[in-house]
């Protein structure tokens, strides 16, 4: 093995300094900018109904108004008394500061479906949060598991260009006694170019897949060799665990909150309103003078016909409610069916690691035997290739399965509605 590819192997091997699969995903848990965006929006649906809520309170106002009117009417008393003269019936300049406490009494139960429905809201950007969470959880998990998959893959293939060139000096060991053909050599020296050539693809793409886990985790991660197990414990289905089936049962309560408050019109709308004044010239227009007084009333408002709009608002409420009960019943038949084939595939999985690994067992016997009769000249280089390339395939297609294997357990695990705490990663 040359020195460069000796130093760049040590590297991603080397267990020196690296980050397990869980750290991993704590990192992106903490860092990852899509989760924090979900946490900003659970944030701002929070204030948003504690806003909703405090509406509902009784409200305080202040106010002041200064005005000028350019004629007002006078009273002439000298048609009742000569020489009485006339009075003004009000004030050409008026100032005055209120004080205004108000509240609503009855709304037809809008004010209530309002603040249930921010509520909702609330409950909807929290199980985002969750959502959002383990997605990028289970991403960070295949990105990672990926690095493992081409780092094995490009030990492999450094084995098998290792082979090769040691067995290109011994052809040319035996090229010098005459037991061995030159066109050997060149064969032998294709093999590595081919070696070399995959090993620079795969190189290239294990910094791009390195790049995407940096940005998952809004870290530089060092990823583990670790040995992958071959049997898991696998968890049931929770399937009223998972975020879409509870997002889609709050958005159906959301909807009956909103039939509510379109039904909420067929009734009056209560309020009453107390206000405290202090003006000039106040009630009294004759003495024109600064003087509090204050004011007492209670409103209603009633919409008594709207030619059939709330009916029809609440009955597309209900039809609204009927869709989203059939897309609740597909969802749930998605997620059985997604779970079941997961279930499928990891079988599928396991049993062909067995033949992978009696493969590998023989690839591995093969190559012995060939390099007995290479040392007695008996083997041509197509013969090594041949076996060299089978026992890299057989090594590869072995570690790519084990990868596989772990992979469907994070997905079983993902795809089951299971909490991020209890999800297999060794």
């Amino acid at each position: 093995m040359k020195p460069f590819r000796f130093i760049f192997a040590l590297l991603i091997m080397s267990p020196v300094f690296s980050q397990s699969l869980q750290e991993a995903i704590r990192l992106a848990l903490d860092n990852n900018p899509v989760i924090k965006a979900s946490e900003q929006g659970l944030e701002l649906a929070e204030k948003t109904a504690l806003a909703t809520s405090r509406k509902t309170l009784p409200k305080l106002e202040v106010g002041a108004k200064a005005a000028y009117i350019s004629d007002v009417m006078e009273l002439d008393l000298s048609t009742l008394k000569p020489g009485a003269g006339t009075i003004s019936m009000g004030a050409n300049q008026s100032y005055g500061t209120d004080l205004t406490a108000s509240y609503v009494l009855f709304s037809g139960y809008a004010q209530k479906a309002s603040v249930q429905m921010s509520k909702k809201q609330c409950d909807i950007a929290a199980i985002d949060v969750a959502g959002t969470s383990r997605e990028i959880a289970y991403n960070t998990a295949v990105t990672y598991r990926n690095i493992q998959r081409q780092m094995l893959e490009i030990a492999a293939l450094e084995s098998a260009r290792n082979r090769a060139d040691l067995q290109l000096q011994r052809v040319k060991a035996l090229l010098s006694q005459g037991m061995a053909l030159s066109i050997d050599t060149l064969s032998l020296s294709l093999a590595e170019m081919k070696f070399d050539q995959q090993l620079i693809a795969l190189k290239a793409a294990l910094v791009t897949t390195h790049e995407q886990l940096k940005n998952l985790t809004g870290s530089s991660i060092t990823v583990s060799k670790t040995e992958m197990a071959t049997d898991y414990p696998l968890p049931d289905l929770a399937i009223n665990r998972l975020e879409s089936l509870q997002s889609l049962s709050i958005h159906m309560d959301l909807i009956r909150q909103s039939e509510i408050l379109a039904r909420s019109k067929i009734y009056p709308s209560v309020a009453v309103q107390a206000t405290f004044n202090f003006g000039k010239p106040g009630v009294d227009y004759i003495a024109n003078e600064w003087m509090p007084y204050a004011t007492v009333g209670i409103g209603m408002e009633w919409e008594i016909w709207n030619w059939g709009a709330t009916k029809a608002e609440t009955q597309a409420q209900h039809a609204r409610i009927k869709q989203l009960r059939y897309q609740e019943e597909n969802l749930r038949n998605q997620i059985q069916l997604r779970y079941n084939s997961v279930l499928r595939d990891y079988q599928s999985i396991r049993d062909q690691l067995k033949v992978f690994k009696n493969a590998l067992t023989l690839a591995r016997e093969k190559m012995r035997i060939i390099r007995l009769q290479s040392d007695k000249g008996l083997v041509s280089a197509t013969d090594f290739n041949e076996a060299n390339l089978e026992l890299t395939r057989a090594e590869i297609d072995y570690q790519e399965h084990l990868i596989q294997l772990a992979l469907k357990v994070l997905e079983i695990d993902y795809v089951s509605g299971s909490p991020i705490s209890e999800w297999h990663f060794n």
